[in-house]
């Protein structure tokens, strides 16, 4: 248990320090039930911005970063 709440930790640090870099707005949710996984999501729009997403899960916490980058 003390291995798990070390690893949240340290990946909630990471996001933040990633979330600094490239001023980006982090999320850190409950989740109800268990899901562990990593998901990356680009996403262009029209105006010529790209959305960047970055989404870790452990067991019962989410950890999003969410950044815009121009195109190009």
């Amino acid at each position: 248990m003390t291995n798990l709440i070390i690893v949240l930790i340290v990946l909630t640090l990471l996001a933040y320090i990633i979330s600094y870099i490239v001023n980006a707005e982090v999320y850190v949710s409950p989740i109800v039930g268990s899901m562990v996984g990593a998901l990356h999501s680009k996403t262009d729009f029209e105006e010529g911005i790209t959305e960047h997403t970055i989404q870790v899960c452990i067991f019962i916490i989410a950890i999003t970063v969410v950044w815009e980058a121009p195109t190009g």
